[in-house]
C-alpha cells in the first residue's frame, strides 16, 4: 500500500485510530499504528508489513513454547482457550477445521486435545509449523494461504484470530476463504 487508503473499499478517508504494541511477540519497543476507515469502518494496521518482512518479524518474535504448564498465567490462557472452543464448538462439533495464522500454535493443540476436529493451520513462522508438525503431528503449512491451495470446499469452519488486520488485500484472502470453505460452513474473525 502505497498511500493511506483502505485496504478493503480503497477509501482515502481514513483516520487515526491507536497505536498498540503486539503483547504476544518478545518485542516491547515496536508499536503498531491503526486506522479507521471513516466509510466502512475498517481498522487496519499501516503502514503494513510486506510478506518478506512480516516472516522475518514474526519468524524471530513469536514464542514457539508459550504455554504456561502451572499457576494464573496458565489459568488465563486455559480460558481464553476455552472460549474460542466454544465459540467453535457452538456451531460444530468435528469436522475439518482450518486457522489461519495459528502462531506458536497452542489452541490448535489445544483443539486437538479438545475436540473431535480435524485440524489443519497455516502460519508463517518456520519453527512453530516444524514444532506442530513434528511434536504433535498437526497437518500445519507454512506460508500465505492463497499459495498453499487446499483444495475446494475442504473444511466446515475456519478461524482468523487477530490475523486480518494484517493482511495486506483482505479481499485476496476472504476469496480464497470462500473457494476452500464448505457450502454452509463458517468462517470465524477476530481482529
Amino acid at each position: 500500500m502505497n498511500s493511506k487508503s483502505c485496504i478493503i473499499c480503497g477509501s482515502k478517508s481514513i483516520e487515526f485510530f491507536s497505536e498498540l504494541r503486539d503483547y504476544r511477540l518478545n518485542d516491547k519497543k515496536n508499536k503498531f499504528q491503526y486506522y479507521r476507515c471513516k466509510k466502512c469502518g475498517l481498522i487496519f494496521q499501516y503502514p503494513q508489513f510486506s510478506f518478506e518482512e512480516m516472516n522475518v518479524y514474526y519468524d524471530q518474535n513469536t514464542p514457539l513454547n508459550n504455554f504456561p504448564t502451572k499457576g494464573i498465567k496458565k489459568f488465563l490462557l486455559e480460558y481464553g482457550f476455552t472460549k474460542r472452543a466454544k465459540v467453535i464448538l457452538n456451531l460444530q462439533k468435528n469436522g475439518y477445521l482450518l486457522d489461519i495464522g495459528c502462531g506458536s500454535g497452542d489452541f490448535m493443540i489445544f483443539m486437538s486435545n479438545h475436540s473431535k476436529f480435524n485440524i489443519s493451520c497455516t502460519e508463517i513462522n518456520h519453527a512453530s509449523v516444524y514444532k506442530l508438525k513434528h511434536s504433535y503431528g498437526i497437518n500445519a503449512k507454512q506460508g500465505i494461504l492463497e499459495e498453499i491451495r487446499f483444495p475446494n470446499d475442504q473444511f466446515n469452519i475456519i478461524t482468523m484470530w487477530d490475523v486480518i488486520e494484517h493482511i495486506q488485500n483482505p479481499n485476496e484472502i476472504l476469496s480464497e476463504i470462500r473457494r476452500i470453505l464448505k457450502p454452509n460452513g463458517y468462517l470465524i474473525i477476530r481482529i
